[in-house]
């Protein structure tokens, strides 16, 4: 069990930062220069960052996770982005969770996270989201999340 069971323990808030890439163009001051003639078939290019904030609440006298990915920001355009939101889904006995991501009550990806630390101080995830950017099917995101106990 990831965390102990009585009522001052139940509902436990996690906060921190979340970081992502999508497949969208970035603008490229994350990349090393090129020797000048480099066919550009073959210059890197830079995936677009996602950077925001991440919040899980756990109730494990439930064993219930929830969430929210939100204040998101496509770094290279400096533009705001939807929240994606951690749906509701079941706290395994190890500790482990994955379930469904939405946006605005439609589907968006799927998520996936486990808790960690003494008495689960801390909670680590990832997500994969798809046609969450302006409903184009084409965009992907993955992302990260490492989050600590806020209460």
């Amino acid at each position: 069990m990831p965390a102990a069971t009585n009522a001052a323990n139940a509902d436990v808030r996690y906060d921190g930062e979340y970081v992502g890439l999508m497949n969208l163009p970035d603008n490229g001051d994350a990349l090393l220069p090129v020797p000048p003639g480099t066919d550009p078939a073959v210059r890197p290019r830079q995936a677009a960052r996602v950077y925001g904030d991440a919040r899980i609440d756990a109730d494990f006298s439930t064993m219930r996770v929830k969430g929210q990915v939100y204040n998101r920001t496509y770094a290279a355009q400096g533009t705001e982005l939807e929240a994606l939101e951690i749906a509701p889904t079941d706290i395994q006995s190890d500790g482990s969770f994955s379930g469904d991501i939405t946006q605005g009550q439609q589907g968006a990806g799927s998520y996936g996270g486990a808790f960690g630390g003494s008495n689960a101080n801390s909670v680590a995830g990832a997500l994969h989201a798809t046609g969450h950017v302006g409903g184009v099917s084409e965009v992907e995101e993955f992302g990260l999340f490492v989050l600590e106990r806020s209460n």
